[in-house]
């Protein structure tokens, strides 16, 4: 399937690149595809890298619907979520959906970037560790 889409201009792969050059390669997409399976804590509960990646080169997002992606995505909603149990054609529908509605979900890159920087980032770190830290730490 790929290789009838390479041969249109639909789909490349580029193999891999220097990581001084994934920010400028990122930007040249049209939509970042975050997923991650469902098992293992980290996978479940953390935000990945790439979801503030494609936020800061301007993609819209098709991901995982991990708790973590549901709360980030639901208060800055620059994609759409994919159920696990959604089959091939599903997944193609919500890629879809999210190409034709690119420019309006691109108008939450900058609300969601504002809201999660390093700073508020530790400050929600350290309110979270205040209760188990004693007063020395």
């Amino acid at each position: 399937m790929a290789a009838r889409h390479t041969a249109t201009g639909r789909f490349a792969t580029l193999g891999r690149v220097p990581n001084d050059m994934l920010a400028a390669l990122t930007s040249l997409a049209d939509i970042g595809i975050v997923t991650y399976p469902y098992a293992g804590l980290n996978n479940v509960y953390c935000a990945p890298n790439k979801l503030f990646e494609y936020a800061q080169a301007g993609l819209p997002i098709v991901s995982s619907d991990q708790p973590t992606l549901q709360k980030l995505l639901g208060e800055h909603p620059f994609g759409t979520l994919l159920s696990r149990d959604l089959d091939g054609e599903g997944i193609a529908a919500a890629i879809q959906l999210v190409a034709r509605n690119s420019v309006e979900l691109k108008r939450w890159h900058a609300p969601f970037l504002a809201a999660n920087t390093a700073e508020t980032e530790r400050t929600r770190l350290m309110h979270a560790l205040a209760p188990h830290l004693s007063q020395n730490d």
